[in-house]
């Protein structure tokens, strides 16, 4: 029969670096949605990207969400 040992203060150690990891891909987001915002461009060029920030950003909502 197979055994898992848990250990109380590595569960609670890996947590808190999920939960800092999940905080840093959440600035990370917040950062790349300033970054756009201050550019100035086309119409045309500023929706293409915009659609692939918001991509991005969902990802890394999701990434943040399972950590």
């Amino acid at each position: 029969m197979t055994r898992i040992l848990v250990v109380p203060e590595n569960l609670r150690l890996l947590s808190a670096q999920l939960q800092q990891t999940a905080g840093g891909l959440q600035g990370v987001e917040g950062r790349v949605g300033s970054a756009l915002g201050g550019l100035a461009w086309e119409v045309h060029q500023k929706a293409n990207v915009d659609g692939q920030a918001n991509h991005a950003r969902s990802q890394a909502r999701a990434l943040a969400a399972q950590a």
